[in-house]
C-alpha cells in the first residue's frame, strides 16, 4: 500500500532505523513503522508556485469548460473547415490543357485589340492635330 506520509519520528533499534509516520490530514502517529527499504522516495522541498490554484480551477465547471472543452471544440470546427475545404476542392473540376491555352488565346486576342484601339486613337489625334 503506498501513502504519502511525513515522517513525525526516527527510531533506531540496533542499527536498523524506522520511521514513524503522520498524515496531513490527521494528529496521530501511524501504528506501524515504516522501514528505509519501504521508502520510494522523499520530497525535496521544490514545488511549482500557483499550480494548486490552477489544478482547483480545472476542477470547476467554468475552468473545465474554458480550458479543456472549448479548445476541444475549436480544434474540432477548424479541422472540420479544413475537411469541407478538401472536398470543395477536390469536387471542383480542374482545369484542362486545352481550357487553359482557351484562356491564353483570349487574354492576347483582348490585349491586341486594345493595342489597337490605342494605335486608332493616336491616328485619329494625329490626323486631329493637324
Amino acid at each position: 500500500m503506498k501513502n504519502t506520509h511525513r515522517i513525525a519520528e526516527v527510531l533506531n533499534d540496533n542499527g536498523s532505523v524506522g520511521f514513524i509516520t503522520r498524515g496531513d490530514a490527521n494528529n496521530v502517529d501511524d501504528t506501524y513503522t515504516v522501514y528505509a527499504g519501504d521508502i520510494i522516495g522523499q520530497w525535496k522541498g521544490a514545488k511549482i508556485g500557483g499550480f494548486g490554484k490552477v489544478m482547483d480551477f480545472l476542477r470547476t465547471k467554468t475552468g473545465f469548460f474554458i480550458c479543456i472543452l472549448l479548445p476541444i471544440a475549436l480544434f474540432f470546427l477548424f479541422e472540420l473547415y479544413k475537411l469541407i475545404a478538401t472536398i470543395i476542392e477536390i469536387k471542383r473540376p480542374a482545369i484542362t490543357e486545352s481550357d487553359e491555352e482557351e484562356i491564353k488565346r483570349r487574354a492576347v486576342e483582348e490585349y491586341l485589340a486594345q493595342q489597337k484601339k490605342k494605335e486608332e486613337e493616336n491616328a485619329q489625334q494625329e490626323k486631329n492635330d493637324k
